[in-house]
């Protein structure tokens, strides 16, 4: 898919995304925010995925993984994160990320739809961090 984007419009920050059937049917309509250190090229970026709804631990011990795991990947040369979270994810994890928020080190993407199915979920996430790390990476764990 190719679309003609408007030269006046190239350095905004948010837009509104919509998809139409043939017969200008409205399908989707979503609002998409860019933030503007995403375009740097980095050598290597993580997508971090809802992982701390995920384990047998409590949602404590989970945060507490994600920081051990975001921290040992920086130690291993990773530069940018994006951080995926959902519905009832963003307050919990907020707290946590902000350092890594703050010093660029990690990207949150938030939807507001959170799919019961995991397998759904997981495939949302990886679609949404390939596009994005698309043209911005060489390497994406």
């Amino acid at each position: 898919l190719l679309c003609d984007w408007p030269a006046d419009e190239a350095n905004r920050e948010s837009f509104d995304v919509f998809l139409e059937d043939a017969e200008g049917r409205q399908l989707l309509r979503l609002q998409a925010r860019r933030k503007a250190a995403m375009l740097q090229k980095y050598r290597s970026m993580a997508c971090v995925r809802d992982v701390f709804f995920e384990s047998g631990a409590s949602f404590s011990a989970a945060l507490k993984q994600l920081v051990e795991w975001l921290e040992f990947s920086r130690l291993h040369g990773i530069e940018h994160f994006l951080v995926y979270t959902f519905r009832g994810t963003e307050d919990a994890v907020k707290e946590v990320l902000m350092p890594y928020l703050r010093e660029g080190l990690a990207t949150r993407i938030h939807f507001d739809d959170y799919p019961s199915d995991k397998i759904h979920r997981q495939h949302q996430v990886v679609q949404d961090c390939l596009y994005r790390a698309k043209s911005h990476t060489t390497w994406l764990l």
